[in-house]
């Protein structure tokens, strides 16, 4: 029965933390944010970093900027999820190789 239990909180808790503030799916800048939102949003996202770095608006500076921290965050995004938690791993050992 405390299996039953715990797996229906988990899965109760993955629903409500699904959807952001406004109902969309996904947190923004999530992983399942990321793989539904245009490349337009993807681009609102990581624009911040580039003008913190001094990159001026609309240069050709800017674009190339963009293009590689929208690289840089998909790949910290598969590496974070690409490998087993340490939830998992303690409670599963032999799952984490």
């Amino acid at each position: 029965m405390s299996k039953k239990i715990t797996i229906g909180i988990l899965l109760a808790a993955f629903l409500l933390s699904a959807c952001d503030s406004e109902g969309n799916l996904g947190e923004k800048g999530s992983p399942l944010w990321w793989d539904r939102a245009s490349a337009s949003q993807k681009q609102q996202l990581v624009k911040p970093t580039c003008l913190d770095y001094g990159i001026k608006d609309g240069t050709s500076q800017m674009q190339q900027c963009i293009i590689t921290e929208m690289r840089i965050y998909k790949g910290r995004l598969d590496d974070r999820f690409s490998r087993p938690s340490a939830a998992i791993c303690s409670a599963i050992p032999h799952r984490c190789y």
